[in-house]
Protein backbone atom coordinates (compact mmCIF):
# COMPACT_ATOMS: atom_id res chain seq x y z
CA UNK A 1 0.00 0.00 0.00
CA UNK A 2 1.46 3.13 -0.71
CA UNK A 3 1.37 5.75 1.76
CA UNK A 4 0.06 9.38 1.09
CA UNK A 5 -1.41 7.88 -2.39
CA UNK A 6 -4.93 10.13 -2.83
CA UNK A 7 -5.85 8.65 -6.64
CA UNK A 8 -4.68 5.00 -7.58
CA UNK A 9 -4.76 4.86 -12.00
CA UNK A 10 -5.25 0.75 -12.60
CA UNK A 11 -4.61 0.93 -16.22
CA UNK A 12 -6.23 -2.43 -17.18
CA UNK A 13 -4.10 -4.86 -18.08
CA UNK A 14 -5.27 -8.09 -16.75
CA UNK A 15 -7.80 -9.22 -14.27
CA UNK A 16 -5.98 -10.23 -11.15
CA UNK A 17 -3.91 -6.88 -11.60
CA UNK A 18 -7.03 -4.96 -11.53
CA UNK A 19 -8.62 -7.01 -8.51
CA UNK A 20 -5.45 -7.25 -6.18
CA UNK A 21 -5.03 -3.14 -7.11
CA UNK A 22 -8.49 -2.35 -5.73
CA UNK A 23 -7.97 -4.64 -3.23
CA UNK A 24 -4.78 -3.20 -1.76
CA UNK A 25 -6.81 0.21 -1.16
CA UNK A 26 -9.91 -1.18 0.01
CA UNK A 27 -11.65 0.82 2.66
CA UNK A 28 -8.76 3.95 2.40
CA UNK A 29 -9.74 7.22 1.46
CA UNK A 30 -8.11 6.64 -2.41
CA UNK A 31 -10.07 7.52 -5.24
CA UNK A 32 -9.66 4.36 -7.60
CA UNK A 33 -9.37 5.17 -11.40
CA UNK A 34 -9.97 2.04 -13.96
CA UNK A 35 -10.54 2.19 -17.90
CA UNK A 36 -12.34 -0.32 -20.56
CA UNK A 37 -9.61 -1.71 -21.75
CA UNK A 38 -10.55 -5.15 -19.94
CA UNK A 39 -14.00 -5.80 -19.86
CA UNK A 40 -13.90 -7.24 -16.12
CA UNK A 41 -16.02 -6.63 -13.08
CA UNK A 42 -13.61 -4.97 -11.06
CA UNK A 43 -14.06 -0.78 -11.61
CA UNK A 44 -12.43 1.60 -9.65
CA UNK A 45 -14.88 4.64 -8.21
CA UNK A 46 -14.19 6.44 -11.88
CA UNK A 47 -14.22 4.17 -14.54
CA UNK A 48 -13.52 5.55 -18.11
CA UNK A 49 -15.35 4.04 -21.18
CA UNK A 50 -15.40 4.83 -24.82
CA UNK A 51 -18.35 5.61 -25.90
CA UNK A 52 -19.17 7.67 -29.91
CA UNK A 53 -14.79 8.24 -29.86
CA UNK A 54 -15.03 10.46 -26.95
CA UNK A 55 -13.66 8.97 -23.51
CA UNK A 56 -17.16 9.27 -21.37
CA UNK A 57 -16.70 7.90 -17.19
CA UNK A 58 -18.79 6.37 -15.02
CA UNK A 59 -19.01 7.27 -10.68
CA UNK A 60 -19.58 4.38 -8.13
CA UNK A 61 -20.73 6.54 -5.83
CA UNK A 62 -21.49 3.70 -3.21
CA UNK A 63 -17.82 2.52 -3.62
CA UNK A 64 -16.85 6.20 -3.21
CA UNK A 65 -18.51 6.22 0.43
CA UNK A 66 -17.27 2.82 1.57
CA UNK A 67 -13.12 4.67 1.29
CA UNK A 68 -14.85 7.72 2.93
CA UNK A 69 -14.68 9.70 -0.29
CA UNK A 70 -17.60 12.53 -1.48
CA UNK A 71 -17.51 13.18 -5.29
CA UNK A 72 -19.18 16.65 -6.12
CA UNK A 73 -22.59 16.71 -7.22
CA UNK A 74 -21.32 18.64 -10.75
CA UNK A 75 -18.64 15.69 -11.43
CA UNK A 76 -21.71 13.43 -10.45
CA UNK A 77 -23.84 15.31 -12.97
CA UNK A 78 -21.38 14.47 -16.07
CA UNK A 79 -21.08 11.34 -15.63
CA UNK A 80 -22.67 8.53 -18.15
CA UNK A 81 -23.82 6.54 -14.59
CA UNK A 82 -23.76 7.37 -11.30
CA UNK A 83 -25.20 4.43 -9.49
CA UNK A 84 -24.97 3.72 -5.62
CA UNK A 85 -23.60 0.11 -5.85
CA UNK A 86 -22.12 -2.59 -8.16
Amino acid sequence: RAMGCHVLYLAATNAMFVTEGLRSVRGTPVLTVTDAAFEGSATGIIHFILRDNRVRFTIDSRAAAEHGLTISSKLLSLALDARGGR
